[in-house]
């Protein structure tokens, strides 16, 4: 994958346009809102899906945006999936674990992930069937067999009691059987970090289609398995993730089968 496609260009390009902006604001005071599920939203967050949007629609008019914060269309042949800042808490406070997601999703599988971290340059970007790459170089997920070796990210939301009584859960009974537990605030890069190799399983029961559909891609194609929660198989417009190195995937559904 040396050389990049016209639809994998434009979408860097975007990122890159986003990111640029993103990094004028962030260490700067920033105030937000909260969404319906209580989680904070700023002006840039909004800035920045309109900014790859617009670009993205100039190179191909004919598809379909389907965004965290505007547009919701999955009406065409080619779905772009934009997650314009995800960890905004993080950019927020001044912390650099924050990123831009862009997928693009063909007749319900995604072809193309793009994953920009404005503060450190790093990218992240995977093509169906040509392998999963940071900075030009191959991406491969760990090789850890064992649950009491390996590195978890039980993810979740703490928005609501429910939701984090079922969060809680989920860390309460991984906790103890896994090596360690680490939460970056971020759903995006705990699973594109698990690609890296950098984790070895990733559990959400709520992460959106923007939250999972271009780091799911890289997963896979670093030779990780990631299926939709409580589901056989994977559709990016799922909500919620189960997502692993693939040594570990059916222990991991096991022990969740155990979670009441």
């Amino acid at each position: 994958m040396d050389k990049l496609s016209k639809e994998a260009t434009i979408a860097l390009i975007a990122a890159e346009k986003a990111g640029e902006l993103l990094m004028q604001q962030w260490g700067k005071q920033i105030s937000s809102t909260k969404k319906k599920d209580q989680s904070p939203v700023t002006v840039y967050d909004h800035a920045s899906e309109e900014i790859i949007k617009n670009i993205l629609h100039k190179q191909f008019p004919a598809d379909s945006f389907y965004g965290e914060e505007t547009t919701k269309d999955r009406t065409a042949k080619r779905v772009w999936v934009i997650d314009p800042i995800d960890g905004t808490f993080n950019f927020m406070r001044g912390f650099p674990e924050f990123c831009i997601s862009i997928a693009l999703i063909e007749q319900g599988k995604t072809t193309l992930g793009i994953i920009l971290l404005p503060a450190t340059g790093d990218l992240y970007h995977a093509k169906r069937g040509e392998g999963a790459m940071l900075n030009g170089k191959k991406l491969n997920v760990s090789r850890v067999k064992e649950l009491s070796q390996a590195s978890a990210y039980p993810d979740g939301s703490f928005s609501s009691k429910e939701r984090k009584k079922a969060t809680l859960r989920i860390i309460n009974h991984f906790c103890p059987i896994t090596n360690h537990i680490r939460i970056l605030g971020s759903s995006v890069l705990g699973l594109t970090y698990l690609a890296a190799g950098r984790f070895d399983l990733y559990i959400s029961e709520g992460a959106k289609p923007w939250d999972h559909a271009a780091a799911s891609l890289l997963i896979q194609e670093a030779g990780g398995k990631v299926t939709s929660f409580g589901k056989p198989g994977y559709d990016p417009f799922s909500c919620g993730i189960v997502a692993t190195n693939g040594k570990l995937h059916s222990l991991v559904i096991k022990e969740l089968g155990k979670i009441s």
